[in-house]
């Protein structure tokens, strides 16, 4: 039996707090563990959209993530 991964979704303040002094510590770890397949993120058009204006190196964060790892969630 395989074991589920557990879901976990992104907003913005996630994706850029890896940049940031005061949540690097937190975020950093998590997004090791995310790259090597540990989670299945969920993100959504909202996190999309906030990201437009964000720093480039905050938006390519989310596309560093293989796509078979995350997925779009839509809204209803």
């Amino acid at each position: 039996m395989q074991n589920k991964k557990l879901k976990i979704y992104l907003d913005t303040s996630a994706i850029g707090g890896y940049y940031d002094e005061e949540f690097e510590s937190d975020t950093k770890p998590l997004f090791e563990r995310i790259l090597q397949g540990e989670f299945e993120i969920l993100y959504s058009i909202v996190t999309e959209d906030e990201l437009i204006n964000a720093p480039a190196q905050v938006r390519e964060l989310l596309d560093s993530i293989p796509d078979n790892y995350k997925t779009k969630v839509e809204l209803s």
